[in-house]
C-alpha cells in the first residue's frame, strides 16, 4: 500500500555556470523537470535514482518544488531563500543534510504552505542548500528559519545561514551577491538575527 503525500512534489534539474546556456533569458530553456510524485514509494524512487551530492558532478543543481511551483525567481519575486554554506570537504554532512531537508518538506515539517521548495546547488568553490519562501514576511522568514535550523540539527554555535531576496537575485542575476548573513541567538528560543556586515554580533544586541 503506497504512503501518500498531502501535497504532489517535483523533482528539476538545471545546468549551472559553463553547462548552460549562455545569458539569464534562457534559465527556463536549461531547466528541466524530472518527475512529479505523490507518494514516499514514489520520492525514494527519484532519490535514489538522482544519487547523493557527492556524487553529482560540479555545476548542477536539483531541486525539489511544490507541484505548480518553478523553481524562477521571476515567478516568486515576493518571496525569498534561506541559504546554507557547505565546504567541500563536507561532502557526507552535506549527504545527511540534503536527505533530512527532502524529508522535512515533503513530510510538512515546515507546516506551512509558504514554502514552497528546495535547492541543491554543487560548485567549484563550495555547495548550497537553499529553502524557498514565496513570501517574505519578516515574521514568517525567522520563524520558517528556526524550523530549518531544528529540521536540520544544525549547531546553532557553529552556524550562519545567509537570505536572500528573489527580486534582489533576480536584478543581481546572482544567489549570494549581497545576500545578509544571519546569527542565532536565545532570546530564549534560538532564532536567526541579521549580522552587520563586517561585524560579529554582540549577543545582547539582538535579544527580542
Amino acid at each position: 500500500m503506497a504512503h501518500k503525500l498531502s501535497q504532489n512534489w517535483v523533482f528539476w534539474y538545471a545546468p549551472r555556470g559553463r553547462k548552460a546556456i549562455a545569458g539569464s533569458d534562457h534559465y527556463d530553456v536549461n531547466l528541466k523537470e524530472i518527475g512529479e510524485f505523490n507518494t514516499v514509494e514514489e520520492f525514494y524512487t527519484y532519490y535514489c535514482f538522482l544519487g547523493r551530492p557527492s556524487e553529482i558532478e560540479i555545476d548542477n543543481k536539483i531541486m525539489l518544488f511544490r507541484k505548480d511551483h518553478r523553481p524562477m525567481w521571476e515567478e516568486c519575486l515576493e518571496g525569498g531563500t534561506w541559504i546554507i554554506h557547505f565546504k567541500k570537504r563536507e561532502n557526507e554532512l552535506l549527504n545527511k543534510k540534503w536527505e533530512a531537508l527532502l524529508l522535512a518538506c515533503i513530510g510538512e515539517e515546515f507546516d506551512d504552505d509558504n514554502v514552497i521548495g528546495v535547492v541543491l546547488s554543487i560548485r567549484e568553490r563550495r555547495n548550497l542548500l537553499e529553502i524557498w519562501l514565496k513570501d517574505r514576511k519578516e515574521s514568517e522568514k525567522l520563524r520558517i528559519g528556526e524550523k530549518l535550523r531544528v529540521a536540520l540539527e544544525m549547531d546553532p554555535n557553529n552556524l550562519t545561514f545567509f537570505f536572500k531576496e528573489h527580486s534582489k537575485s533576480l536584478n543581481d542575476k546572482s544567489t549570494m551577491k549581497g545576500a545578509e548573513s544571519y546569527t542565532f541567538v536565545k532570546t530564549p528560543l534560538e532564532t536567526p538575527q541579521t549580522e552587520p556586515k563586517g561585524q560579529h554580533p554582540d549577543l545582547d544586541q539582538f535579544k527580542l
